[in-house]
Protein backbone atom coordinates (compact mmCIF):
# COMPACT_ATOMS: atom_id res chain seq x y z
CA UNK A 1 0.00 0.00 0.00
CA UNK A 2 1.47 3.44 -1.10
CA UNK A 3 0.53 6.26 1.30
CA UNK A 4 -0.17 9.60 -0.31
CA UNK A 5 2.46 12.53 0.11
CA UNK A 6 0.97 15.08 2.07
CA UNK A 7 2.45 18.99 1.19
CA UNK A 8 4.19 20.20 4.42
CA UNK A 9 2.93 23.54 5.84
CA UNK A 10 4.74 25.37 8.51
CA UNK A 11 3.70 28.50 9.65
CA UNK A 12 5.73 32.01 10.44
CA UNK A 13 5.64 30.88 14.15
CA UNK A 14 8.11 27.98 12.94
CA UNK A 15 10.20 30.66 11.48
CA UNK A 16 11.19 32.13 14.59
CA UNK A 17 12.16 29.40 16.54
CA UNK A 18 13.58 27.69 13.52
CA UNK A 19 17.57 27.48 13.48
CA UNK A 20 20.21 25.50 11.37
CA UNK A 21 23.13 25.30 14.28
CA UNK A 22 23.49 21.54 14.32
CA UNK A 23 26.59 20.68 15.59
CA UNK A 24 27.58 17.13 15.13
CA UNK A 25 28.31 16.73 18.33
CA UNK A 26 29.19 18.47 21.60
CA UNK A 27 32.45 18.81 20.94
CA UNK A 28 34.16 22.15 21.23
CA UNK A 29 35.52 22.01 17.60
CA UNK A 30 32.34 20.41 16.35
CA UNK A 31 30.27 23.33 17.67
CA UNK A 32 32.96 25.95 16.22
CA UNK A 33 32.17 24.22 12.89
CA UNK A 34 28.41 24.93 12.95
CA UNK A 35 29.03 28.24 14.81
CA UNK A 36 31.05 29.29 11.23
CA UNK A 37 28.29 27.64 9.20
CA UNK A 38 25.81 30.13 11.10
CA UNK A 39 27.99 32.74 10.21
CA UNK A 40 27.82 32.25 7.02
CA UNK A 41 24.25 31.94 6.81
CA UNK A 42 23.65 35.09 8.36
CA UNK A 43 26.28 36.76 5.74
CA UNK A 44 24.10 35.46 3.29
CA UNK A 45 20.94 36.78 4.63
CA UNK A 46 21.96 39.96 4.75
CA UNK A 47 23.46 40.40 1.79
CA UNK A 48 20.20 38.62 0.19
CA UNK A 49 18.10 41.49 1.99
CA UNK A 50 19.97 44.15 0.58
CA UNK A 51 19.43 42.53 -2.95
CA UNK A 52 15.78 42.23 -2.15
CA UNK A 53 15.93 46.27 -1.66
CA UNK A 54 18.10 46.55 -4.91
CA UNK A 55 15.53 44.00 -7.06
CA UNK A 56 12.75 45.94 -5.87
CA UNK A 57 14.03 48.95 -7.39
CA UNK A 58 14.99 47.74 -10.52
CA UNK A 59 11.56 45.27 -10.91
CA UNK A 60 13.79 41.82 -10.37
CA UNK A 61 13.82 39.27 -8.67
CA UNK A 62 16.03 36.29 -8.62
CA UNK A 63 16.32 34.97 -5.10
CA UNK A 64 12.60 34.55 -3.79
CA UNK A 65 10.16 36.96 -2.32
CA UNK A 66 10.68 39.47 0.47
CA UNK A 67 9.10 36.94 2.29
CA UNK A 68 11.31 34.08 1.77
CA UNK A 69 14.41 36.32 2.33
CA UNK A 70 12.68 37.52 5.53
CA UNK A 71 12.24 34.14 6.89
CA UNK A 72 15.81 32.95 5.56
CA UNK A 73 17.28 35.97 7.68
CA UNK A 74 14.91 35.12 10.90
CA UNK A 75 16.82 31.69 10.39
CA UNK A 76 20.01 32.74 10.32
CA UNK A 77 19.89 35.54 13.11
CA UNK A 78 18.09 32.54 15.37
CA UNK A 79 20.98 30.10 14.19
CA UNK A 80 23.53 32.75 15.37
CA UNK A 81 21.46 33.12 18.63
CA UNK A 82 21.76 29.64 19.38
CA UNK A 83 25.40 29.68 18.10
CA UNK A 84 26.37 32.40 20.34
CA UNK A 85 24.68 30.98 23.63
CA UNK A 86 26.47 26.78 22.80
CA UNK A 87 30.04 28.54 23.25
CA UNK A 88 31.31 30.77 25.85
CA UNK A 89 34.15 33.61 25.17
CA UNK A 90 36.40 30.97 27.35
CA UNK A 91 35.75 28.66 24.93
CA UNK A 92 36.52 30.97 22.43
CA UNK A 93 40.06 31.33 23.68
CA UNK A 94 40.63 27.46 23.79
CA UNK A 95 38.98 27.13 20.37
CA UNK A 96 42.02 29.63 19.34
CA UNK A 97 44.65 27.97 20.92
CA UNK A 98 43.91 24.64 18.99
CA UNK A 99 43.79 26.90 15.85
CA UNK A 100 40.12 25.84 15.20
CA UNK A 101 39.57 29.33 14.61
CA UNK A 102 41.63 32.53 13.57
CA UNK A 103 42.34 35.88 16.08
CA UNK A 104 39.99 37.86 13.58
CA UNK A 105 37.01 35.14 14.10
CA UNK A 106 37.39 34.98 17.76
CA UNK A 107 37.20 38.83 17.70
CA UNK A 108 34.22 38.58 15.48
CA UNK A 109 32.84 36.32 17.88
CA UNK A 110 32.98 38.73 20.35
CA UNK A 111 31.42 41.46 18.69
CA UNK A 112 28.23 39.20 16.70
CA UNK A 113 28.20 38.08 21.14
CA UNK A 114 27.84 41.73 22.23
CA UNK A 115 26.07 43.03 19.19
CA UNK A 116 23.15 40.06 19.69
CA UNK A 117 23.34 40.65 23.78
CA UNK A 118 22.63 43.96 23.08
CA UNK A 119 19.63 43.80 20.55
CA UNK A 120 18.36 40.63 22.60
CA UNK A 121 18.09 43.34 25.45
CA UNK A 122 16.84 46.03 23.42
CA UNK A 123 13.78 44.12 22.23
CA UNK A 124 13.51 42.41 25.91
CA UNK A 125 12.79 45.93 27.21
CA UNK A 126 10.59 47.28 24.02
CA UNK A 127 8.52 44.40 24.90
CA UNK A 128 8.11 44.63 28.66
CA UNK A 129 7.81 48.67 28.01
CA UNK A 130 4.76 48.02 25.68
CA UNK A 131 3.56 45.35 27.64
CA UNK A 132 3.19 47.84 30.59
CA UNK A 133 1.47 50.61 28.45
CA UNK A 134 -0.63 48.12 27.16
CA UNK A 135 -2.22 47.09 30.45
CA UNK A 136 -3.15 50.87 30.80
CA UNK A 137 -5.05 51.23 28.16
Amino acid sequence: MVLPVLPLYYTSLMTETAHIFTPTDDSLEARIKAYQSSVNLLFSAEQSRKMIKRDEREDTNYIGTKEEVDEAYVIARNSMLEALNAISESEIEEALEKSYITKVQAKEFIVFSQQFNMTHYRSTKRSTHSMKHSRKL
